[in-house]
């Protein structure tokens, strides 16, 4: 009686260990490469489907850096928000709702104080994308709305008596297309991490004062909302 009692308990264990495996295993499976060239989000072994919240801050180390041929402006502080719209059949995934915070600003020019600035204020946030480039994910933003023939970031404010460049400058997209802005990089972001990298180098195609402008920045991306704290990662699905 005792055998066969140790016999099921075994027979139970080998039956738990087995649809354990299989379970981790379907769960590992759903990030796995998929269609080529597409950019899947999947957070902790799950491929997400819909809006998923992240938020992102400036790396304490790193200065954020806008320039053009004739004006330099360093932010010491940025802050962002917004959405990836997840899904599971092979699409891109889009970002929506995103809004970029810049303070601490200054600029080369003499007599010259900079306002706060933000990407994406009010009911223009700006729209993007992240996709798959050669063995990197890219991720694309661009505005979201029209102003002056022009797709427009934000509006650069410049106060001093003295100062040559005072006044109200937008900052749009360059050339003029909607779907044109700054592509930056996700660092390692096939590893499942609480924290992605987003880093941008030198990266252009937006316009200020009619000539090209380009920032330098980095800052560290989490999942906010329900799924704060968790694990995330991009994948070629």
């Amino acid at each position: 009686m005792k055998l066969m009692t140790n016999s099921v308990l075994v027979a139970l264990a080998a039956t738990v260990l087995v649809n354990t495996i299989s379970i981790s295993s379907a769960s590992a499976a759903a990030c796995t490469k998929g269609s080529e060239g597409k950019a899947a989000l999947c957070v902790e072994g799950a491929t997400q489907e819909g809006e998923v919240a992240f938020t992102g801050k400036g790396k304490s180390s790193t200065t954020v850096l806008f320039h053009t041929s004739s004006m330099e402006i360093k932010c010491t502080s940025m802050t962002d928000s917004g959405v990836f719209l997840a899904s599971s059949s092979g699409a891109p995934t889009q970002v929506a709702d995103r809004v970029i915070h810049f303070t601490g600003c200054t600029t080369t020019f003499t007599g010259c104080t900079v306002q706060p600035l933000t990407f994406g204020e009010g009911k223009a946030p700006l729209s993007g994308e992240v996709s798959l480039s050669g063995t990197e994910f890219k991720w694309k933003s661009f505005p979201s709305t029209e102003k002056n023939s022009k797709w427009q970031f934000g509006v650069l404010t410049i106060t001093g008596s003295s100062c040559s460049v005072g006044g109200e400058h937008s900052i749009t997209s360059a050339p003029d297309q909607a779907n044109h802005g700054p592509t930056c990089t996700l660092e390692n972001a096939t590893v499942e991490a609480v924290e992605h990298e987003l880093a941008c180098t030198n990266a252009s195609e937006m316009e200020l004062l009619k000539k090209e402008l380009r920032i330098t920045s980095a800052e560290e991306v989490a999942l906010s909302g329900a799924n704060s704290g968790k694990k995330w990662s991009f994948f070629e699905g």
